[in-house]
């Protein structure tokens, strides 16, 4: 036994670099999120007027009643009036503040584990795992099982299923006390 160690000391280990980036990444990708869905909740009502007007003259340029056209550009307008449909959803104003309130949510989920893992708390990682998985689901409870909730959520939980993975390659780490270096 060291003389110059009790049992009550914690032995203190430095943080994986690893994990530091990770974290810091983290730190930035979840504050800028937060900001920015403030932004949008607080605008929604200009976005969306914005959006719609713009949808409108592309509705009005597609005159999906022509009756000229052939079967096969029936086909394509009943898809494009399919995705019109879904943009209409996603651009809605009520829906655009949902959408930005559930960031937030899960911003705060993934920032509260990162800051929990850089301290070397393992229910972090499980905080954050959390926060993924809200992030995934959400558009599908907004805007239904469709495509355009497919890409949304696909696009939103792509990084964060690589941070999980790097994340994981941690774990062993999350069981020792850190130094908290600054």
């Amino acid at each position: 036994m060291n003389p110059n160690y009790n049992d009550d000391e914690e032995i203190l280990i430095k943080r994986p670099t690893l994990l530091t980036v990770l974290c810091i990444l983290t730190f930035i990708g979840s504050s800028y999120t937060i900001l920015g869905s403030l932004y949008s909740y607080k605008q929604a009502h200009v976005l969306s007027a914005n959006i719609s007007n713009a949808m409108e003259k592309r509705r009005d340029s597609v005159n999906i009643n022509d009756s000229v056209k052939t079967i096969n550009k029936k086909h394509e307008s009943g898809k494009m009036r399919g995705f019109m449909k879904g943009m209409e959803k996603v651009y809605d104003e009520n829906n655009m503040r949902t959408k930005a309130i559930a960031d937030i949510i899960t911003a705060l989920f993934t920032l509260g584990g990162a800051i929990l893992m850089w301290r070397g708390k393992k229910f972090g990682y499980f905080l954050y795992i959390l926060g993924i998985l809200i992030g995934t689901s959400i558009p599908f409870f907004l805007y239904g099982n469709n495509l355009m909730a497919v890409g949304i959520s696909s696009f939103g939980s792509f990084f964060g299923l690589i941070f999980i993975a790097l994340y994981s390659l941690n774990l062993s780490y999350f069981r020792k006390p850190v130094l908290m270096d600054y």
